[in-house]
């Protein structure tokens, strides 16, 4: 059983920081902000930055518990890290660069707490403009919708149910309800869900994490949600766009561990597809990146 050094708040944040000073100074700030009758915990890990972030939260934010690494171990192994010194019911994944609105959290509580078999939950996140980031919540890849993704035909048919699929870009951005994954850019889960399906797995160093561990607790018999009533501001992908050559690698890495552990072997035909595609698709983007 787990022996807490101190008593169990609500609600752990758990932020894995790297080299994005500035968006987790905006992202401290409206955590801080936020309205609500809870009690809650704010723990930043961070992946061996250089920029200073951890002298700015030591100094600004005295009350968060900092986690200092002198490497990059990845998104998986640092959430890792925070889980195994948080204390909340329940944990949020909350990206450095992403800002919550002042009733963010409440909200996501409440959901939680009025339907206890909701396991994990997410909310939408908007651009800075505005507008719908489609990773707020998506379907599990298949081998059709993965193969959609990755040709170009998921954009070309975005309200066919299965085409769309993979960014359920057939369901409009308000929509509340049931879902199949969130992003680890704003996940809110359970601790009762952790201690059942374990953590992130860190085979992933970044990006497809968050559908394992969507598929994991949903296979597990939770409910996935989508909460289109929250928001957050999301300024997408700060720290990943630095390093464009390596993270592309990086993405479609995690697309092969991904299908190899839970979609290979169900049609040669199709793995030989899937396979063709996002090495080709990373091939492009590698150029373009060399180029640029």
């Amino acid at each position: 059983m787990r022996k807490f050094t101190v008593p169990p708040v609500d609600l752990s944040i758990i932020i894995v920081n790297y080299n994005v000073k500035n968006f987790l100074r905006l992202a401290l700030q409206a955590v801080f902000a936020s309205r609500g009758d809870f009690s809650m915990e704010v723990i930043v890990v961070d992946n061996d930055s250089v920029d200073d972030s951890m002298t700015m939260v030591r100094t600004e934010f005295p009350q968060v518990i900092c986690l200092e690494n002198d490497k990059n171990w990845g998104f998986a192994h640092a959430c890792n890290q925070g889980i195994a010194v948080s204390s909340g019911r329940y944990l949020l994944f909350l990206n450095p660069d992403n800002v919550v609105a002042p009733d963010t959290l409440q909200t996501m509580l409440q959901l939680m707490e009025h339907h206890p078999d909701i396991g994990a939950a997410g909310c939408r996140m908007n651009a800075p403009d505005g507008t719908f980031i489609y990773t707020s919540r998506r379907g599990l890849p298949d081998p059709l919708a993965s193969f959609a993704k990755l040709t170009g035909l998921a954009r070309l048919f975005p309200t066919h149910p299965r085409l769309g699929k993979y960014n359920l870009t057939y369901l409009a951005p308000d929509h509340s309800g049931e879902v199949e994954a969130l992003s680890g850019a704003f996940f809110l889960v359970r601790r009762e869900v952790i201690d059942q399906v374990g953590g992130w797995d860190e085979a992933y160093f970044m990006y497809g994490e968050d559908l394992d561990w969507s598929r994991r607790i949903g296979e597990a018999g939770w409910r996935i949600y989508y909460e289109a009533g929250a928001t957050c501001t999301h300024y997408y992908r700060r720290s990943s766009r630095r390093r464009p050559i390596y993270m592309t690698f990086v993405f479609h890495q995690a697309m092969i561990i991904y299908y190899n552990k839970f979609l290979a072997g169900q049609n040669r035909l199709l793995d030989g597809l899937v396979y063709f595609a996002i090495s080709g698709r990373m091939l492009i983007l590698l150029a373009k990146a060399v180029v640029k």
